[in-house]
């Protein structure tokens, strides 16, 4: 499967939770698309990486959000 530039990885990508910023941690960042391929938004996934070096989503309040793009003029 080709690697897409709408899937990147972020090392310190802000975690916000009540208004303010409550750490950084990595996270997945993805593009997400309309049916005619436009960017409309974002989906984080914020991450977590044991001593072992295993994956998993980081306990955190919601590890994962989705954020829309706001529409240019």
């Amino acid at each position: 499967m080709p690697i897409s530039g709408d899937l990147r990885l972020h090392p310190r990508l802000a975690y916000w939770h009540a208004g303010r910023v409550i750490g950084r941690f990595p996270a997945m960042v993805a593009v997400y698309r309309d049916t005619a391929g436009k960017p409309c938004g974002l989906h984080q996934t914020y991450l977590t990486v044991a001593a072992g070096g295993e994956v998993a989503k980081a306990a955190l309040y919601e590890p994962r959000s989705r954020q829309r793009l706001l529409e240019s003029n």
